[in-house]
């Protein structure tokens, strides 16, 4: 194994220790130490990887960001492009939002609420999430345009689906919504949409 391997794979075995950390308690009450704890190296390794823990929040930012694009690059390269004709692209959208985003991985949503909050005060972290909302808007709208010709609704329609996605992470996550109450809300939408 080359070494850039070795360091990108111990990277990612910390950055996994960061999420299971984060499932325990918040990222302001979480150490190194615990962080190292949970990855199984010596702590004083990790600055070897990282200066901070801040720079292993970001790190984590991006791997869960990649990690979702890629679903989402797949999900548009076999349930769009390729079924294109027989598709009903609000539904099928707002589907694959909620079975990505808060049904496979309702863990996630827990830790992207606290992720929002240190946006609010953290200027890295808030660049970051930014970034990831714009390629994530991004995704969307190449969706969304190719069964819409005019740009402009394109984008607007893109934005709609992020906030509306936004909204109910933060709604079932807060609100402890089931996933039948979830998906009759969905249901709901394309139906007012259409």
């Amino acid at each position: 194994m080359t070494k850039q391997k070795v360091k990108n794979e111990k990277k990612t075995q910390i950055v996994k220790a960061l999420h299971n950390c984060l499932l325990k308690k918040p990222f302001n009450q979480t150490s190194i130490k615990d962080i190292a704890k949970e990855a199984g190296v010596n702590h004083g390794l990790l600055h070897y990887y990282f200066n901070s823990k801040d720079d292993i929040l970001l790190e984590y930012v991006d791997y869960m960001s990649e990690f979702y694009l890629s679903l989402l690059n797949e999900w548009i390269e076999n349930k769009i492009i390729n079924q294109k004709e027989n598709v009903d692209i609000k539904r099928e959208t707002l589907l694959f939002m909620n079975e990505i985003i808060m049904t496979s991985n309702s863990e996630f949503t827990k830790i992207l609420l606290e992720i929002w909050g240190i946006a609010s005060y953290n200027e890295n972290v808030k660049l970051k999430v930014k970034k990831i909302y714009s390629d994530w808007e991004q995704g969307i709208n190449r969706v969304i345009k190719e069964f819409q010709d005019d740009e402009e609704t394109a984008k607007f329609t893109s934005k709609i689906w992020m906030t509306f996605t936004e909204g109910l992470i933060l709604f079932s996550t807060i609100g402890d919504q089931t996933e039948a109450e979830r998906l009759e809300i969905l249901e709901k939408l394309v139906s007012f949409i259409s």
